[in-house]
């Protein structure tokens, strides 16, 4: 729970690994390597296991975190009233 709202952690995979292999931990991580090198890598694995497993564990979300979800549902919900007149609703 405490990386569900990292941008670093939200990368986009083929439907073949997503679905198929499982996730491809193994590509998933060389690819997030590449792109973020260890430190970070590192890091997000040490916040993997913070505040134990629940939202009722994790810690506080820092402000910034939470103005990234209310962008993000922004997002979503204004792709969803687009959706909408494409389809002539």
């Amino acid at each position: 729970m405490s990386l569900r709202y990292d941008e670093r952690n939200c990368n986009a995979q083929c439907r073949v690994c997503n679905r198929a292999k499982d996730g491809n931990m193994a590509g998933y991580r060389a690819g997030m390597l590449m792109k973020y090198g260890p430190d970070i890598i590192d890091e997000l694995n040490a916040t993997k296991w913070q505040g134990g497993k629940g939202p009722e564990n994790a810690p506080p979300l820092s402000p910034s975190v939470e103005q990234t979800i209310r962008h993000y549902r922004t997002l979503i919900k204004n792709m969803g009233r687009q959706q909408c007149r494409n389809n002539g609703e």
